[in-house]
């Protein structure tokens, strides 16, 4: 199993023992507000939250124009400099879409799961297929049905 893998699920356990402590000690905390921040609720989704998932749909669309030149950057970010790509661009652009995603999706899925989110379907459709493209595209389809069922079973 790769490091990034088992740091993201010690970050998430971490967050909630952290969480369990937080309500043990203080006892005077609002359980419920930190239950919504914990785990999410799509009640408390305003307009603007909306807008931050356009943006990120519209960042996705971008990455997926130019999916063979930001797979070559983060392969190998040398030969993409050779070839003329701004590799500081698209990290950048990288960083920006995983914190759109990240903000937006911690009201609705919560913060517990959203490191989960961000890494499980990732790493589950690694195991599944060699392929990039089909791994992106599991990946993805993973991620959405994840969400998809929290949203149905939570509200």
């Amino acid at each position: 199993m790769p490091y990034d893998t088992l740091v993201v699920g010690l970050i998430a356990q971490a967050l909630a023992v952290g969480a369990a402590l937080l309500m043990y000690v203080a006892r005077k905390i609002n359980i419920h507000m930190l239950e919504n921040v914990l785990f999410g609720l799509i009640l408390i989704v305003i307009d603007q939250d909306l807008l931050i998932l356009a943006v990120s749909c519209l960042l996705i669309m971008l990455l997926i124009r130019t999916f063979n030149r930001i797979l070559l950057t983060y392969i190998s970010p040398d030969i993409a400099k050779v070839r003329g790509f701004a590799t500081n661009y698209y990290d950048y652009l990288f960083v920006m879409m995983i914190t759109l995603v990240t903000i937006a999706s911690v009201k609705i899925v919560g913060a517990v799961l959203v490191g989960a989110l961000l890494l499980i379907p990732g790493a589950t459709a690694r195991l599944l297929t060699k392929n990039m493209g089909s791994f992106v595209l599991l990946s993805a389809m993973f991620f959405l049905c994840a969400t998809s069922f929290r949203i149905v079973r939570k509200g």
